[in-house]
């Protein structure tokens, strides 16, 4: 951890939710490790908050489809474009499970929001032409530019009355070929369905930790059942001989 750029004592902070992480989802410690510490650099959290970290990374995998590689993929391609657009760690969370959900997973699913939160901050002519035939602003009555998760709530909104032809289409028009795909199963859900996933990752605390718990027990299972089947053996092996 000290190699991705915190203190000893950052990475003794870190290391409770890193190590609930690993465990609830089965992920090397080292892979864990640096999707916490982008979390953390890319919404300047404190390394306390690593065990918070884990909850939602925990709460997504128990939510949606979306699992520890999704999520990192997604916190490394569109993290710094997702922040800087106003969105939080649990909001891009919730749209990268949403995508998995329907099998747009890893680096595609991190490329399409990279894209979709890029060209939603600098729209081009068409795509611009679009939002503005939909009534959807990306500033506010003060000029100051929105945030992105509440342009895309206004355009699942707008999406509930769409054929999923027409969502594709308009999805390339704002998202290109790339965040076309991706970008289309997120306006296709419900803003509602979206803050509700949003809400249970804020409130997510202690899911790592119990999720860490269950799989303890579940291996000291395993191994007790591996033992009894070896104290069988050899009494089989026993019988045998005698």
């Amino acid at each position: 951890f000290a190699k991705l750029g915190f203190t000893a004592t950052e990475a003794a902070d870190a290391m409770e939710g890193i190590v609930y992480a690993a465990e609830a989802s089965g992920s090397a410690v080292d892979t864990t490790a640096q999707i916490v510490a982008a979390a953390l650099n890319t919404w300047n959290l404190a390394a306390s908050d690593s065990e918070h970290i884990a909850d939602v990374l925990a709460e997504t995998a128990n939510k949606t489809a979306a699992d520890m590689t999704d999520l990192g993929y997604t916190f490394q391609y569109a993290g710094a474009s997702a922040q800087l657009g106003g969105a939080s760690m649990e909001q891009l969370a919730a749209y990268t499970g949403i995508m998995a959900d329907q099998g747009i997973r890893g680096s595609k699913a991190g490329t399409a929001l990279r894209t979709a939160f890029t060209n939603l901050t600098s729209p081009t002519d068409k795509a611009a032409a679009a939002l503005d035939e939909l009534g959807i602003k990306l500033e506010d009555a003060e000029g100051k530019a929105r945030p992105i998760p509440d342009v895309i709530a206004d355009l699942q909104n707008a999406a509930q009355n769409m054929s999923k032809a027409e969502i594709l289409d308009l999805s390339t028009i704002l998202f290109g070929k790339t965040g076309a795909a991706g970008m289309s199963m997120v306006l296709q859900t419900t803003n509602q369905e979206t803050n509700d996933l949003v809400k249970s990752l804020e409130n997510s605390t202690g899911t790592a930790a119990k999720q860490a718990a269950k799989m303890r027990e579940t291996m000291e299972g395993q191994l007790d059942q591996l033992e009894d089947s070896w104290e069988a053996i050899k009494l089989k092996i026993g019988k045998g001989i005698t």
